[in-house]
């Protein structure tokens, strides 16, 4: 079985949509920032995706992401940010952070509504050890 790791994200519904998949919710202090180490901790051998905000939506608290990135490295498992928030806000060098993959929205730059982008290191390994499960088509 992979594990994913989500960091501050909200359970419900998650099971669902990633059947046959661990998944682990790292916890974050009162100021809605999670700990490097909580992170690294989380990692199971099998994770195949540590997905983690890169700004906190509700109180803009950045994540350690760069920290996170350098502890996971050589470990065989794909570091995803989700930047919607602080596109345009913050510079974002996608080098500095040493992530895998970065997706934006661009309704936060007033790109119509739908419109997104995603950004990828490199493929990732398709064997069975990064086999991601696709969210099930109702």
């Amino acid at each position: 079985m992979q594990t994913l790791i989500i960091i501050n994200d909200p359970p419900y519904g998650t099971e669902r949509l990633y059947n046959g998949l661990r998944l682990t919710i790292v916890p974050v202090d009162a100021t809605g920032q999670v700990s490097a180490q909580a992170v690294v901790d989380a990692v199971h051998p099998d994770t195949a995706l540590v997905s983690i905000m890169l700004a906190n939506n509700e109180v803009g608290t950045l994540q350690p992401v760069a920290d996170i990135a350098r502890q996971l490295a050589g470990r065989g498992v794909l570091l995803h940010t989700d930047s919607a928030q602080a596109v345009g806000k913050i510079a974002i060098d996608v080098e500095a952070l040493g992530i895998d993959l970065l997706t934006i929205a661009g309704h936060q730059f007033q790109a119509s509504k739908g419109i997104g982008a995603l950004y990828v290191l490199s493929m990732p390994d398709t064997g069975p050890s990064h086999c991601l499960a696709r969210p099930r088509v109702k």
